[in-house]
């Protein structure tokens, strides 16, 4: 098994780090490969790296991480037109997101992570008047608001027997010219996993927040990491369960399916004064990444959003509409790069 915990659905549970290839596999003629400490291989080149087997090339990336990295990562996002039930009009909305994180190595098994991200999420209705039933002539209730995160994390991966992670965040999201104070959102998230056997890994975790119109929300994950073969895996990443097969040394292609919840503070001067939204969707898509080592991942995707809803709250935290929405067509880009 390879030492990673699943991650969690769509909401992240851990962050992806992907350690960097020491610069002893990074250039140079191949080179034997021979058995290393504790099963590590000991590689000499790139060219040699890349003939590892995917599980190989992991566990020495695992075990040659610097003690101190850097990573970033991307993702753009754009869902067309989902129409919008008791009305004639359609909402899409395109994202950007940007992170960038530092992971401090504190033994051969742990590692201590702190995250930001800071993702844009730019919301087009179309003839949408009704949507807030208590306001007939409202069209566009909202359009530009922000999400900016910060995350610290523990995580503990010994290759056999438990893994585990813990972490929290600190959340702020809304229109801009919202009440800071009000877009504040607190929570953490917590997961553990087991080697049933040298091919399944199986554990929990769990998502928990605060709301933005009162109480907590928290979100159970089931974690798995299932080598059907040496090319098909199941497992738990941060966009969803996936389905990956690896049909050449750096490529694969995958079928996700994952749960977002996303929720914003309006501003004061917006139609639904200090109020906020809660707009949830199930994404399902086929995705096709390149990764030529573990410090570099590049997908595309494109799929369906089913399930998706929109949920209005006004400055007093009750709910003033609950409308749901069509299915509508996803197409998204993502990069990780780690240093």
């Amino acid at each position: 098994m390879r030492q990673t915990t699943p991650t969690a659905v769509a909401l992240t549970l851990i962050p992806i780090l992907l350690p960097c290839v020491p610069a002893a596999a990074q250039d140079g003629r191949p080179e034997p490969t021979t058995s290393g400490k504790d099963g590590v291989p000991v590689v000499n080149s790139r060219a040699e790296f890349l003939a590892l087997s995917r599980k190989d090339r992991h566990r020495y990336s695992r075990a040659h991480r610097e003690k101190v990295s850097f990573f970033v990562d991307g993702q753009s996002v754009w869902s067309t037109g989902a129409d919008i039930d008791n009305t004639t009009g359609d909402v899409s909305v395109a994202r950007l997101r940007a992170g960038a994180g530092l992971a401090f190595r504190l033994n051969d098994t742990a590692d201590l992570i702190f995250r930001g991200r800071a993702q844009f999420s730019f919301y087009d209705f179309s003839g949408a008047a009704g949507v807030v039933p208590s306001m007939p002539t409202l069209a566009d209730p909202f359009d530009d608001v922000y999400d900016v995160s910060f995350e610290p994390v523990l995580r503990v991966l010994p290759e056999h027997g438990w893994q585990w992670f813990i972490g929290g965040r600190i959340r702020s999201a809304g229109e801009s010219g919202a009440n800071f104070g009000d877009t504040i959102i607190g929570g953490g998230f917590a997961g553990a996993s087991y080697d049933i056997t040298d091919s399944l890994r199986l554990g929990v975790g769990v998502n928990v927040e605060s709301k933005l119109d009162g109480g907590v929300w928290a979100f159970p994950v089931p974690l798995i990491e299932w080598d059907i073969t040496e090319d098909l895996t199941l497992l738990t990443r941060e966009d969803g369960v996936a389905l990956e097969y690896w049909f050449a040394n750096v490529w694969n292609v995958s079928l996700v399916a994952g749960y977002e919840r996303y929720q914003y503070r309006f501003a004061d001067s917006s139609a639904v004064s200090g109020g906020s939204v809660v707009d949830q969707r199930v994404p399902v898509s086929l995705a096709l990444t390149y990764s030529p080592s573990e410090s570099l991942v590049i997908s595309g995707r494109v799929g369906a959003e089913v399930g998706g809803s929109l949920e209005f709250y006004n400055a007093s935290d009750t709910k003033i509409a609950d409308t749901d929405l069509d299915t509508n067509l996803l197409f998204g880009f993502d990069v990780s790069i780690a240093f």
